[in-house]
Parts: structure tokens; C-alpha cells; sequence
């Protein structure tokens, strides 16, 4: 019989001495607190706030051309387009130096030009292929416009040459669903396994290194009192570790105003994302269990970091899967293993979806899981 005292008894044992161990705080709070903000500046840097430069040569026999190709080409960007003269427009085009090169054969600005032949060359990098692409969409664009104009000023209905009217909407204007989706599932999955590594470690082998493992099992406790108190001491503290990570990471993204790493980039309303919580504690419990009885299989402190290395690498697998392959989301009998799924269930209210059968099958499997993982442990307490 199980008492639920004694159980305490062993949770605030493990708690004390993990507030007395300055390791296991550096490692649990203060690296989080300090690691993911400087990550995320440097996304910041690289990819954030850094917008690409698209040099370009203009050949024109006028110079209204270019004044309306820097104006149409400021409407995409102000920094995106840079117009240059090199030596030789072909070579640098060649070697990357230079993104495009626009020849106009004619004037842009005439209301009575005729069709202006317009000649944009590019090169194979996708960074010319882009600046083409651009600067194509921008003539089309006001060539457009010019052609309403004109029918205009000759009486005719504009949709007589734009049968089909369309327009784009983005689902998602905060940012972008797929960063916020791929990000955040990782971090809780990193800070998760993390923050339950070296718990896990110091409370069962680092007591058989600290030769207190004897004194605690030849106490009235029983077996499944010592293990779920020990197991319960680490869903805390890694729950603990997660929670300051998340905390540093969320100030991180709004300190630099990235967008698309917010949790509601994806449209997520406030009663999705309250469904990461329970997820997170499933999480938490089924990899605290599996490190827990890997511990307490080795023999000392260092052999346990052994087998956690290893457990670590297969957990980060999901997230790393999510972010080569996002379609994986569509594949249902993937929400019936463990790790890939809790990935998964993580991921679905960042994009404001709820699906009740994939958080069954979740719930199902993570306990089952944590269960015969616990059971184990249990025996080899036993022995």
C-alpha cells in the first residue's frame, strides 16, 4: 500500500538537494535564461532583420525609364534593389556580382507607346532567379495599370480584358506558421529532455556514486514510494527547466519583434494554445520515465550519461523530422507512437487546430508509456 506521505517525503528529499547543487541550477535555469536570447538574436541577425539586395543594371534610351523602375521597384522594397553600373553587366551577372539585367527598348511613360519590349536576364542563382522574378511582377503590374488607364479614357469597361478578378489573402498575416510550428515543438522538446538529464542521473545512480542508495532502500518506504518520488522529482524540475526556457524564448521573440516565431503566428487563438499545457506534461512525464530507468540501470553517475546521450539524440529526432518534412502532420498512425506524437500534438494549436483523436491516441500512448517505464523501474529497484 502506497502512501502518498511518503511519496512527499522522498519528492522534497530530491527538491532539496537539487536546490543545494549549484550544477543543476546552472543547468535548469540560468543556461536557459541565457542561451536561447542570444540564439535568437542571432536568428535576428541572419534571418530575421536581414533583408536580401538585388543589384541590377538598367540599359534605357530614356531617363523617365529609370526614374519609373526605381519607383516601381521602391514600391516592392526601398532596400531591397540596388541599380548599378560594372564594367561589364555579362561578366558580373556571370560571376553573381549582379542579380538582373533590364533592357528597355522603347518608353515606359508614353500613354501612346505601344507594346515596349522589355528584356530582364538572370542567372541560375536562386537569388537572380528572385530579383527577375520581382522585377517582372512589377512591370506586369503597371502595365496594367496602364492598360485600364487607357480604356478608360476611351470609355470601355476595364474588365473587358480581366475576366477573372483575383485576389490574395493571407491566412495568416502575424508571420509565418511554419517557423512557429517547427520552433517551439523543439524548444519544448529540447528543454524537456534537458532538464530531466541530470535529475534523472543524480537520483539514482548519483546515489549509488554518493553510497546513499542503500540508506533509502532499507528505509520503511516502499519500492513504488521511492520511484514514483523520484520520478515525481523530475517531471518537477524539468517542468521547471521548461517553463524558464519557454519564459526566456517568448521575451526573446517579442524583445525582437520576430514575428513569425510567436505563438499565435499561425492564427492560434488563446484556447488552442492551451492545449500545448496537458501535451507538455505528457511529454515531460513519458521522457523523465525513460531516462529514470536508464539511470537507474547504470552503475555509476558517468555510465548514465552514457545511456541519456543516446535517449536524447532519439528524442530530438521527431523535431528534427517535423522540420524537414511538415507533411508528416498528415499521416495519422504517426500520432500513435511516442515522441513523434507529443512533436505533433505540440504542433497543432500553434496552426489553431484541435483534433480530439489525435490528443486520445496521444494521451493513450504517453501514459501507457510512462507506465511500463515506471514498472521497470520499479523491478530494478527490486534488484
Amino acid at each position: 500500500h502506497m502512501k502518498l506521505k511518503t511519496i512527499w517525503a522522498v519528492l522534497a528529499k530530491e527538491m532539496l538537494e537539487t536546490f543545494r547543487d549549484r550544477r543543476t541550477l546552472a543547468v535548469s535555469v540560468f543556461i536557459p535564461i541565457l542561451m536561447l536570447p542570444v540564439t535568437m538574436a542571432l536568428f535576428t541577425y541572419f534571418i530575421g532583420n536581414r533583408l536580401p539586395e538585388y543589384r541590377y543594371v538598367l540599359n534605357s534610351p530614356t531617363l523617365d525609364n529609370v526614374k519609373l523602375m526605381e519607383r516601381l521597384l521602391a514600391d516592392e522594397h526601398p532596400a531591397l534593389f540596388n541599380r548599378v553600373s560594372p564594367a561589364d553587366p555579362e561578366e558580373a551577372l556571370r560571376l553573381g556580382d549582379l542579380e538582373a539585367i533590364v533592357t528597355i527598348d522603347g518608353s515606359l511613360s508614353q500613354p501612346g507607346e505601344p507594346g515596349v519590349p522589355v528584356t530582364i536576364r538572370h542567372g541560375a542563382a536562386q537569388e537572380s532567379q528572385q530579383a527577375a522574378g520581382l522585377i517582372a511582377a512589377q512591370l506586369t503590374a503597371y502595365g496594367r495599370r496602364l492598360a485600364d488607364q487607357r480604356l478608360a479614357e476611351r470609355g470601355l469597361d476595364t474588365t473587358l480584358i480581366q475576366p477573372v478578378q483575383i485576389t490574395l489573402e493571407n491566412a495568416s498575416p502575424q508571420g509565418n506558421p511554419s517557423l512557429a510550428g517547427i520552433f517551439f515543438p523543439l524548444i519544448v522538446l529540447i528543454w524537456i529532455t534537458v532538464g530531466a538529464m541530470y535529475p534523472a542521473a543524480d537520483v539514482t545512480a548519483g546515489e549509488k556514486d554518493r553510497r546513499t542508495i542503500g540508506d533509502l532502500l532499507l528505509t520503511p518506504a516502499t519500492r513504488w514510494e521511492i520511484t514514483l518520488g523520484k520520478f515525481t522529482a523530475g517531471v518537477v524540475r524539468s517542468l521547471i527547466t521548461l517553463c524558464v526556457a519557454t519564459a526566456s524564448a517568448l521575451g526573446a521573440v517579442e524583445i525582437g519583434d520576430i514575428a513569425a516565431l510567436r505563438l499565435d503566428a499561425g492564427g492560434a487563438t488563446l484556447a488552442a494554445l492551451v492545449w500545448i499545457l496537458p501535451t507538455a506534461l505528457l511529454t515531460t512525464a513519458i521522457v523523465c520515465a525513460l531516462e529514470m530507468i536508464a539511470s537507474v540501470f547504470a552503475k555509476s553517475f558517468k555510465e548514465a550519461q552514457t545511456y541519456l546521450t543516446p535517449i536524447f539524440m532519439a528524442v530530438l529526432i521527431p523535431g528534427g523530422l517535423l522540420a524537414i518534412a511538415p507533411d508528416l502532420a498528415r499521416t495519422e498512425w504517426l500520432y500513435w507512437l511516442p515522441f513523434l506524437n507529443n512533436t505533433l500534438l505540440i504542433r497543432e494549436p500553434l496552426l489553431n487546430v484541435v483534433n480530439p483523436a489525435h490528443n486520445a491516441s496521444t494521451l493513450f500512448t504517453s501514459l501507457a508509456g510512462t507506465m511500463a517505464l515506471l514498472v521497470a523501474s520499479e523491478r530494478l529497484f527490486n534488484r
